[in-house]
């Protein structure tokens, strides 16, 4: 890989770090995402598929869209808060 240059003088390898960061992090982002599909009404869900929409077009489609402010909360969270605990800001 090409990650492998990037050796810490701890032997801890950078993509290490990254996996690590993202493992942290992930709960930071689901419950946001999570909250946001929750609180959508079913019939959204419903009346797409009565017009004859998949499952992924409904998702991308309508779902997505309608949680784009639980997308931001759990961005900025997953973003903030591991920086903030490593002392980035």
């Amino acid at each position: 890989m090409a990650f492998r240059s990037f050796r810490f003088a701890t032997g801890v390898f950078l993509e290490g770090l990254v996996v690590a960061s993202i493992l942290y992090s992930l709960p930071f982002m689901v419950q946001p995402i999570q909250t946001g599909l929750e609180a959508l009404p079913k019939s959204l869900q419903e009346a797409s598929y009565t017009l004859g929409r998949s499952r992924r077009v409904t998702f991308f489609r309508v779902l997505l869209p309608n949680i784009k402010p639980a997308l931001l909360t759990g961005a900025v969270l997953s973003f903030g808060i591991p920086s903030a605990n490593s002392g980035w800001c």
